[in-house]
């Protein structure tokens, strides 16, 4: 074998050596930021927790079926609510929903279609790249409706 083939290969072994240190360090740096990323995730998903309340299980508020007659006499309530679908039509009030914090009732506000489908919130990440519509949005695309009446508006 001659000197500059050996020359070559000790060339190469170098080279090699090099880059697979820089790949060691570049895994210990990779290493090292999914520790730091481990509490943050921890954190966020602690947040999301908090944020996913159900009015209905804490019974912050319970539904009520009553007739639009019952409501205008009877209840206290300010609002009567109808909700219908190709298979039924459900009427009544939310008990609680008037002594709600201007948060709680926000919320309700934002998920009050899927009080009614599913009985509670459904939390989902809409904005996740392989994010679907969910069955709530789908049904009230399609036959489902939900009307609101305030005592203010008679």
């Amino acid at each position: 074998m001659s000197k500059r083939k050996l020359q070559a290969l000790y060339d190469q072994h170098r080279q090699l050596e090099r880059e697979k240190q820089n790949a060691e360090d570049e895994l210990n740096e990779l290493k090292d930021q999914i520790k730091e990323m481990e509490p943050k995730l921890t954190d966020l998903q602690d947040q999301m927790k908090e944020m996913e309340i159900d009015l209905v299980q804490q019974k912050k508020i319970t539904f009520k079926e009553v007739t639009f007659e019952e409501w205008l006499e009877d209840s206290k309530e300010e609002e009567f609510w109808i909700y219908t679908t190709d298979a039924f039509r459900q009427m009544g009030i939310w008990k609680g929903l008037d002594d709600l914090s201007e948060d709680d009732r926000g919320h309700f506000d934002e998920y009050q279609r899927d009080y009614f489908y599913y009985g509670g919130p459904n939390y989902v990440d809409a904005n996740h790249p392989r994010a679907e519509c969910t069955e709530c949005e789908l049904a009230f695309e399609g036959d489902c409706s939900l009307t609101s009446l305030r005592r203010c508006d008679i």
